[in-house]
């Protein structure tokens, strides 16, 4: 993972007002346009039946969320969508290095 700038670590050191209005000074200054940079297309929603590739995981792999989800409470459709939203974040953060911590959830 890649070394936070000088910036993130002033940033971070500074408490949530004062954050504020940085990011307040900072909104100001900077010309950022607000229009998409892709126009918005109508897509028709696909519906995902996580409970089928429940099914299609290995068998340790839903023993693993057969378990966990007894544990946790969650059912294992959540725990089947969270563990291929992770897949995801990481095989982004592999091909971009940066551009997000899926471990902190920050983009």
């Amino acid at each position: 993972m890649a070394e936070p700038s000088a910036f993130e670590t002033l940033v971070l050191e500074l408490d949530p007002q004062e954050r504020g209005a940085l990011l307040e000074k900072l909104v100001r200054v900077s010309s950022v346009s607000r229009e998409p940079l892709a126009p918005l297309r109508d897509m028709p929603e696909e519906t995902v039946d996580y409970s089928e590739i429940l099914a299609g995981m290995g068998f340790f792999a839903r023993l693993f969320i057969t378990i966990l989800s007894m544990l946790s409470g969650k059912p294992k459709e959540f725990l089947v969508l969270e563990k291929l939203l992770k897949q995801i974040a990481h095989s982004v953060e592999s091909s971009c290095p940066g551009i997000l911590d899926y471990r902190r959830k920050v983009l």
